[in-house]
């Protein structure tokens, strides 16, 4: 039974969630994009915060003008980026993915799993474990042995 079926929606609350034309859509995907932006900076702050005084400082406008930007009411520029790269001598890295609602093959793909576990998995998903811990033998209580020793754990 879908979702929609089982429960009577309405159309108010399903059109807070869609988008009235395809232009509506991209300034939300621009407003995304630049919230990673942001968020990445944010990560920056270990010591001390980094402040919307500071950013507008960096870039020469007014503490209100940072703050329509934390708030998504404007859009940040890409030469505004760089001056953020430039003053915290930071590099935004970039990467494309595809997107993908379904996120098994890619986990397959860089975590293979045997015949035997793809036979026994629950076909509606499952769990990864990877163990950073390279070195089995070092942990007092465990049978260590080589030959059983594997990073993917299926859950």
């Amino acid at each position: 039974m879908k979702f929609n079926e089982k429960y009577n929606i309405d159309p108010e609350f399903e059109d807070l969630f869609s988008f009235k034309s395809e232009e509506e859509q991209l300034e939300h995907d621009a407003r995304m994009i630049m919230f990673r932006f942001f968020n990445e900076l944010e990560k920056l702050e270990v010591d001390t915060p980094i402040r919307n005084k500071d950013i507008a400082e960096i870039f020469g406008s007014s503490k209100s003008y940072v703050t329509q930007l934390m708030r998504g009411d404007k859009l940040i520029n890409l030469l505004k980026i760089a001056k953020l790269q430039q003053s915290y001598d930071i590099t935004f890295e970039i990467k494309a993915k595809h997107n993908s609602e379904n996120y098994r093959e890619e986990i397959e793909h860089f975590y293979p799993l045997s015949e035997k576990k793809k036979n026994n998995n629950d076909l509606s998903g499952f769990w990864v474990y990877h163990n950073a811990k390279q070195r089995y033998d070092s942990i007092e209580g465990v049978d260590y042995s080589p030959s059983k020793n594997t990073t993917l754990k299926v859950a």
